[in-house]
């Protein structure tokens, strides 16, 4: 089963959401620049459209 979270905060200037993504073993996240805040409906159409985005980071296994 797939896990995904969105957080939404403010890094001045600019709103920026960090998606983190756990699918079974592995884990991923990415950083999406909105810009301006995102209101309610924004942000669920950006899950809905880019949850499968590629991830800037994905941790090795040791």
């Amino acid at each position: 089963m797939s896990l995904c979270k969105l957080t939404v905060r403010f890094e001045e200037p600019f709103w920026v959401g960090l998606v983190e993504c756990e699918d079974g073993g592995s884990y991923s996240v990415a950083k999406h620049v909105f810009g301006a805040e995102p209101t309610t409906p924004e942000a669920f159409d950006f899950i809905r459209d880019h949850w499968r985005m590629q991830p800037v980071h994905t941790p090795e296994n040791n």
